[in-house]
């Protein structure tokens, strides 16, 4: 990909919001928001003159809890309870990320040369007392804990973090702090035993501990309890409405008007054959917003239902092999349905009427062994087509590195690969579906590098289908899923090609097997750029391909 091309693409991308945050009434651009040490958000956010939107769930993500009410969203982060208002914007429910951020008591700051929310934690205290490094912080913090020679010396990178001026300091002689990083407080204390300490493993809070003695390494965190008198799940544990010992649930109806205990869900499979199931929710009551679905994972679908007061017996079983577990989780004022699903599906979820109909799509994958499949691998651009490049780097080269790779992991779980090309030369568009469809292939697998404009603005990998395709999406989620969980890079998640351009990728849309095209980082970020080029991270995405196409056929799953 060019640099203009692929700042075009990423602008595209989010066009759709962009015209839905017009109703703000104020100028929105696309932006991103990196909360302490967490990579930045992998949802689409945008900022409105100082504050930045972005939808109601997308905090789930930082272990955030979530609970909806009609006008306002209950925030339960950090030990905290915290309320902010709830918007409806272009059919989504969104919140003021920086409100919520200050109310926490985040360190806030734009960067505007990359329109990103930077909060950090402020470090408050950093006190050595015996065999002990104590680290406290207003907000959970990680610790990225590694040695260095000459002279022998233990280094603590508090990440995401910031140095309060008069924070409480008491140090020996041997070891000292500083603010690193803008985001990065280091601690370094001079050891013969560096590299014994180093072993300890980093954990997140915003009280560390870490063990400055060599026979045992570790860190202590402090752990982050709920809010005063509430429960581990953000209910009140003084209400009568929480049954007490040898107590049962009281009756009282609650101040909206719902009973005191949920409702029975009436939950059923209306329809099924060997590519779909319908499962229909009726009688779910007067549902207070649009109802949503995310995937945590290709497996897993939650249908968020806002108002809802739903219950399921805790034996409870949908009649059908392809669901293997059902589960309701009540919040306040919110209802999620949670679907474990036996093998990776397509989902829809449409309300009509008061019936939420769930329709799960079964990709048809034959035998659901990757044994035997054909799979085409197409190394993004080459010869006089250099795709994206920066500090010297080509993306023609590292999407044949990579490829090749994925390729003889591939041969190696017994799959048939056909390659596109595998060497530094030219091939068409159009000649790359040809080679898939000559090779009667089962997959198609583009490999590409990302890049934009702005060098250090974006990182992260991206798994592209094409638009109205539900069997490609979820291969991409099943690969994306695996990728993500091996790159050490942000995962930007699943996106469909029509974000981009409005008739898609070429080499998608006129692929005639489930076809997918990763976009594994950006080039001309330095992060991104240094760890595309590590054998770890192509041998890993290699193996993630294989990982990815194995959890997509199911392996013999129903």
């Amino acid at each position: 990909m060019t640099a203009h091309s692929g700042m075009k693409r990423l602008l595209l991308a989010m066009l759709s919001w962009m015209i839905a945050m017009a109703a703000f009434g104020a100028q929105s651009r696309s932006a991103q928001v990196i909360y302490t040490y967490h990579d930045p958000m992998s949802e689409a956010v945008y900022r409105v003159a100082d504050e930045c939107y972005a939808p109601v769930f997308a905090v789930e993500d930082w272990g955030w809890k979530v609970q909806l009410d009609r006008d306002d969203v209950k925030l339960i982060a950090e030990g905290k309870k915290i309320t902010v208002p709830i918007r409806t914007v272009g059919g989504r429910q969104v919140i003021p990320v920086k409100l919520a951020l200050e109310k926490l008591g985040a360190d806030l700051t734009w960067d505007d040369s990359s329109n990103t929310l930077i909060a950090k934690s402020l470090v408050n205290g950093i006190k050595i007392d015996g065999n002990k490094l104590e680290i406290s912080s207003s907000l959970p913090v990680k610790a990225n804990i590694f040695s260095m020679d000459n002279p022998s010396r233990l280094v603590v990178d508090v990440l995401g973090a910031k140095l309060l001026d008069d924070a409480t300091i008491s140090m020996t002689k041997n070891s000292r702090m500083k603010q690193f990083k803008p985001d990065v407080v280091r601690v370094v204390v001079e050891t013969p035993d560096a590299q014994k300490l180093a072993q300890a493993t980093s954990i997140a809070s915003n009280d560390l501990t870490i063990s400055l003695d060599p026979n045992a390494p570790s860190v202590v965190a402090k752990p982050v309890g709920p809010p005063p008198g509430e429960n581990p799940d953000g209910t009140d544990s003084s209400s009568p409405d929480q049954p007490g010992p040898g107590q049962t649930g009281s009756q009282t109806p609650r101040a909206n008007g719902q009973p005191g205990d949920p409702q029975f869900a009436d939950l059923l499979v209306d329809a099924e054959s060997s590519s779909s199931v319908l499962v229909l929710l009726r009688n779910a009551g007067a549902l207070t917003g649009p109802v949503e679905f995310r995937k945590p994972d290709p497996s897993t679908l939650d249908v968020v239902l806002p108002g809802a007061h739903l219950k399921l017996p805790d034996d409870f079983k949908l009649k059908t092999k392809s669901v293997i577990q059902t589960i309701a989780v009540q919040g306040a004022n919110v209802t999620i349905l949670r679907l474990t699903l036996a093998r990776p599906m397509g989902a829809q979820v449409t309300s009509d009427s008061g019936e939420i109909r769930i329709q799960l799509s079964k990709p048809n994958v034959g035998n659901g062994q990757l044994a035997g499949k054909i799979v085409v691998i197409d190394p993004g651009h080459g010869g006089h087509d250099t795709g994206a490049h920066s500090n010297g780097v080509y993306e023609k080269n590292l999407t044949l590195a990579i490829s090749l790779k994925t390729a003889d992991a591939l041969a190696a779980a017994g799959a048939t690969v056909v390659m596109t090309r595998k060497s530094d030369v030219f091939i068409p568009l159009l000649e790359r579906n040809n080679i898939a469809d000559q090779a009667q292939a089962d997959f198609f697998i583009a490999i590409h590098i990302n890049s934009n404009t702005l060098a250090n603005s974006m990182s992260g990998s991206i798994a592209f289908h094409h638009k109205g395709n539900d069997t490609s999406r979820v291969f991409a989620e099943c690969i994306q899923n695996e990728i993500a969980q091996i790159s050490k890079l942000p995962n930007l998640g699943v996106w469909s090609d029509g974000k981009i351009y409005q008739s898609g990728f070429s080499v998608l849309r006129n692929a005639g097997q489930p076809a997918i095209l990763l976009e594994l980082g950006f080039i001309n970020d330095a992060r991104d750029r240094a760890r595309l080029q590590t054998q770890d991270f192509q041998d890993g995405v290699a193996q993630a391909i294989v990982s990815g196409l194995q959890d997509y056929l199911g392996n013999g799953k129903p």
